[in-house]
């Protein structure tokens, strides 16, 4: 007890020691510090200002030896911590810590010097230094700090591009690490085994020059602005909507709405529907698997949508309301636009938290084509069909009549030429009248779909 006690008062009489052999300890081996004449002098010295009286040399070793100890335990601590720090060399700050550590004092004499004022040391020894303070500006403590308003806005987009820009030019990844191995793209929803199979009869099934590049239309959807791996990712997409079976489109369209790694490649896709939108305006079967392709990309989870909602509402509203999507061998066009419906209410459910009112606007402009006398019966088919499934039906009700009125003197007025169109239109408008009829709890707006369905059967065509 007595020597553990005087260990300790010997590590605070040697701090100041050890603040003058402080810039030679890396230099200098500890055991040249504890020697043996400067180690028993010093603790007899100490022994003498404490008013002790050591009898014997044995004791005098003794503690020597135990102090030693002691000591060697600090240093080798702070030296551990200045090591781990990579500090140029050991200063009183580590020395510090290791004293903190047991509860001991710190070093006599570091804590009377202010820490504002610097303390270079121009002295002969070069390993002799001292640290400079940083210093701070008084402009700087005498402003107040200005508390930043806090953003209670979550911002839900997420990245577009990747290794690009849409400038037309390479990103330095690709020139700066061109001997990186390219590392296909996962797909996180696995393929059913008949893709396999149903790949390969695609391939040979296409009436294509061999000749000819076939993934032309593709790859300049993505050429220089995705990575190759994700242009391998793009192609291999648009080839899954190349299916000759319904089943296996179905299966494509399924996988695509629940994929997890097409965030990036949502513009490129958004882009390759208008092109071909563009120019197969009237290919029934093309149209049908691009509004379908287009309903799989609103549905799948992982696509930040409100953000591209504006061309996704082009390409919706070019298959709902178009002049004419009918061809020779297919010349009823409405489920096309019931896929473009259903696209429709897809894409308002995801948008209507970042646009509350894509409703009303939605709504406003379909509507605006029913009393538009030179929009076709088609487009009335596909406004009708976008208003019922956006739940605005009951709005456009007490306007029914009229627009009855409206239809009955375009049939006469152009001498029976969209028959057709009109028989589809009036069928499609009693199965609605006849479904808010039988749901509808108000009695009176029950009645006024009753009148406006026997109205409908009195049409002659």
């Amino acid at each position: 007890m007595f020597s553990h006690s005087f260990c300790l008062l010997i590590s605070v009489q040697m701090s100041f020691i050890i603040k003058l052999t402080l810039p030679f300890l890396s230099s200098i081996n500890l055991n040249q510090i504890m020697s043996v004449n400067f180690a028993s002098l010093t603790i007899q010295a100490i022994a003498d200002s404490l008013g002790i009286k050591l009898a014997s040399p044995e004791i005098i070793s003794f503690l020597e030896k135990d102090s030693e100890k002691y000591i060697r335990q600090i240093i080798n601590q702070a030296n551990a911590l200045a090591t781990s720090a990579r500090a140029y060399k050991l200063s009183s700050s580590h020395i510090d810590i290791a004293l903190e550590s047991k509860g001991l004092p710190p070093l006599l004499g570091y804590d009377s010097i202010p820490n504002y004022v610097p303390t270079p040391l121009s002295v002969d020894q070069e390993d002799l230094f001292g640290i400079r303070e940083d210093k701070t500006p008084l402009t700087e403590t005498a402003q107040a700090p200005i508390t930043p308003y806090p953003n209670l806005i979550s911002h839900n987009l997420h990245w577009t591009l990747v290794e690009g820009i849409y400038a037309g030019k390479r990103s330095s990844s690709r020139s700066s690490r061109p001997n990186r191995e390219m590392k296909p793209i996962e797909r996180s929803v696995s393929v059913p085994n008949v893709s396999s199979y149903q790949h390969s009869e695609v391939q040979r099934n296409l009436s294509v020059d061999p000749t000819e590049n076939k993934l032309s239309d593709s790859k300049k959807c993505a050429d220089d602005i995705l990575s190759g791996e994700h242009q391998k990712y793009f192609i291999s997409t648009i080839n899954l909507l190349r299916c000759d079976t319904v089943h296996s489109l179905d299966v494509a369209l399924d996988m695509i709405s629940e994929e997890d790694k097409m965030q990036p490649l949502l513009p490129y896709f958004i882009q390759y529907i208008t092109g071909k939108m563009t120019l197969d305006l009237q290919e029934f079967t093309q149209m049908k698997v691009l509004i379908r392709f287009t309903h799989a990309l609103i549905q799948n989870k992982s696509m930040n949508i409100p953000l591209y909602a504006h061309p996704l509402l082009r390409i919706v509203f070019t298959s709902l309301l178009a002049v004419n999507l009918s061809n020779e061998l297919f010349p009823d066009d409405s489920s096309i636009r019931k896929y473009a419906a259903e696209a429709l209410f897809s894409l308002v459910k995801r948008c209507e938290g970042c646009f509350p009112e894509i409703k009303q606007v939605i709504f406003n402009s379909l509507v605006k084509i029913l009393f538009n006398p030179d929009t076709t019966l088609n487009a009335h088919y596909g406004a009708l069909l976008g208003i019922h499934e956006i739940g605005f039906f009951e709005v456009l009700l007490p306007h029914f009549r009229s627009y009855l009125k409206m239809i009955k003197f375009e049939l006469i007025s152009n001498l029976n030429l969209q028959n057709h169109a009109a028989e589809a239109l009036l069928q499609l408008a009693k199965s609605m009248l006849f479904e808010f009829a039988f749901k509808c709890p108000a009695e009176d707006k029950k009645e006024h779909a009753k009148n406006l369905i026997d109205e409908i059967d009195r049409f002659t065509f």
